[in-house]
């Protein structure tokens, strides 16, 4: 394996510069998802093997022509969380890139690392989770950073922490943009707006609600679907938690199309102090069978916020109906 450079000490060519030009706005970055891929080495204790491919940072671009195993400390107990990263040598004539392991502490976090451009600077690609009596390792995080013109694209929010040397720069992580203040602290400045399902969760279950009581939790046991990328956490009581702040929208149905003709129901979610509820529904004619209502609701929502979906039904007979409940869930800002 060998990584050549251009960028230190030395002349760069047409073909090298046209493709490194357009990325000089970006403190660090990789070509595409291929290069430097990382894959466990099953047969060796402790290794990780990168791929081959293009990346740079920091005025130099680098070509590594194969793949590189790197290997890790033995762990004496516990967890450790290693760095691997490219790194930057600018010292003496010329310069070099090389990767390295960074040994890191016992909580998932990025350790430690260089940060002097020009002298010896580290580029973070993957944070690796080693344990104590593991011949492999447990978990690999992708650090890299993808894209041109002074925006990054990540694939991990703990990326963030390579890229703080620079107020200004824009991240984007899924649908959400993120903008480094000048106290170099990351915002999330928007949502990218999308026409796929992307941050948008469905819940879905069946529930034989009794006759009266009054307003009741639907509770736990829903079927969870779609992109939770939100980090939307359903609770053991079958509430949901808002674990990200933003503007959320609600597009939630219940109903019952069962054979009983005289049914009359309340739905509503209570939510941050609110209670949303539509008008009370009632079927009462011998054409009309079953039950029915559907709900919508917009709105900001802070951390630590929780839904509570609630359901009462009365029929003639006083007995029990199962229900159909649908929640759709989209951060839309």
């Amino acid at each position: 394996m060998a990584i050549t450079s251009v960028g230190y000490d030395g002349s760069i060519n047409e073909e090298q510069w046209a493709i490194m030009a357009p990325r000089i706005g970006m403190p660090y970055w990789v070509a595409d998802t291929d290069s430097l891929a990382a894959t466990i080495v099953k047969d060796a204790d402790r290794t990780v093997r990168l791929a081959g491919g293009q990346f740079g940072g920091l005025g130099v671009m680098d070509t590594s022509d194969s793949s590189e195993d790197i290997s890790f400390e033995p762990v004496s107990s516990g967890n450790r969380y290693d760095l691997i990263v490219a790194r930057r040598d600018w010292q003496g004539e010329g310069g070099v890139t090389k990767f390295e392991p960074v040994k890191g502490g016992t909580t998932k976090k990025v350790p430690a690392f260089n940060r002097a451009p020009g002298i010896l600077d580290d580029h973070l690609l993957y944070l690796v989770h080693l344990q104590a009596g593991r011949s492999t390792p447990v978990a690999i995080y992708d650090l890299r950073g993808f894209g041109l013109n002074s925006r990054v694209q990540i694939l991990d929010a703990m990326a963030l922490e390579g890229y703080k040397n620079w107020p200004g720069l824009q991240a984007q992580l899924g649908r959400e943009e993120y903008t480094l203040q000048v106290d170099r602290t990351w915002v999330r400045t928007g949502l990218i707006s999308a026409v796929s399902p992307a941050y948008r969760l469905r819940l879905k279950k069946s529930k034989r609600c009794k006759y009266g009581g009054g307003l009741q939790s639907v509770g736990p046991g829903w079927s969870v679907s779609g992109d939770n990328t939100m980090g939307i956490k359903v609770l053991a009581s079958g509430k949901i938690q808002i674990t990200k702040p933003g503007i959320y929208s609600f597009s939630t149905n219940v109903w019952n199309y069962g054979s009983e003709k005289h049914s009359e129901g309340s739905y509503r979610f209570r939510m941050a102090g609110l209670w949303v509820q539509p008008t009370f529904e009632s079927h009462r004619n011998a054409g009309t069978n079953g039950w029915e209502e559907s709900l919508d609701w917009t709105g900001t929502l802070n951390v630590g916020d929780t839904i509570d979906f609630q359901f009462a039904q009365y029929h003639k007979s006083k007995g029990s109906l199962v229900m159909k409940f649908e929640i759709q869930i989209e951060m839309i800002a």
